[in-house]
């Protein structure tokens, strides 16, 4: 008898293109994303003067939308 549970379904890796299809991103994802560490994603959120897009609390998990991230890495390209 095997005593190990099978394991979750995989989730799309963080650097892969499907991560990046998904409308709500993980801490992760969007670090990626914006190319920083996952660090200063979170620094970035707690900071209110940084202009960083809202955080969302779903399901006991941080999650971000992908156009407000994708609008703020635009916004501050442009500085």
């Amino acid at each position: 008898m095997d005593s190990h549970r099978p394991g979750r379904a995989s989730s799309p890796e963080v650097g892969s293109p499907a991560a990046f299809e998904k409308l709500l991103l993980t801490v992760p994802e969007a670090a990626s994303l914006l190319r920083l560490s996952t660090r200063s994603v979170w620094r970035l959120m707690a900071d209110p003067e940084a202009g960083f897009p809202k955080r969302r609390r779903i399901g006991g998990r941080t999650l971000l939308v992908r156009d407000e991230l994708l609008a703020f890495l635009d916004v501050e390209g442009q500085r």
